[in-house]
């Protein structure tokens, strides 16, 4: 009997989706007045009413905005200066987003072709994101790139816009 080999699909496509925070109030909930004991079977049960929570989700729905960052490659780089390189780059430029008030950044998708890597970038904290990814696109995009964002070696060229 043959055995079937799983077909390849390719690649999986993940969709991020970072929420705010909530923040909540629970200093009243001690001195709750509306506590009530019941009877449940043979056991007694204590039933606290809390009071109800207000969220606001009209923001949650919106398209999140992503740095993309445009690498211009040498072509004869070995995989391991490649993922190295990245590695650093990507902590760099996270770096400079939480000099600016975030949280860092999250890769949200990677593409490569013809020596041109592609590297979409959202913030962790969505509060005041697209300020922060205006501000880093200008500073990423000067000639004169902030010192504490080293490229490496491979890196030809890098350009930086609001996605």
């Amino acid at each position: 009997m043959e055995e079937k080999k799983p077909e390849n699909r390719g690649r999986l496509i993940k969709r991020v989706s970072v929420r705010p925070a909530i923040e909540v109030d629970c200093s009243n909930w001690t001195s709750d007045p509306r506590t009530d004991t019941r009877l449940v079977g043979r056991l007694v049960k204590k039933v606290s009413v809390r009071p109800a929570v207000e969220v606001d989700c009209s923001g949650w729905g919106k398209t999140p905005v992503t740095l993309e960052l445009t690498l211009g490659m040498d072509p004869a780089v070995n995989a391991i200066d490649l993922a190295m390189g990245l590695i650093d780059l990507f902590g760099a430029v996270s770096r400079l987003e939480r000099n600016l008030g975030g949280t860092g950044l999250s890769r949200v998708a990677t593409q490569q072709s013809n020596g041109t890597l592609i590297l979409s970038l959202a913030p962790d904290q969505s509060v005041d994101a697209a300020a922060r990814i205006r501000q880093l696109c200008d500073s990423l995009n000067q000639p004169a790139i902030s010192p504490s964002l080293i490229l490496p070696a491979f890196v030809k060229s890098i350009t930086a816009r609001v996605a």
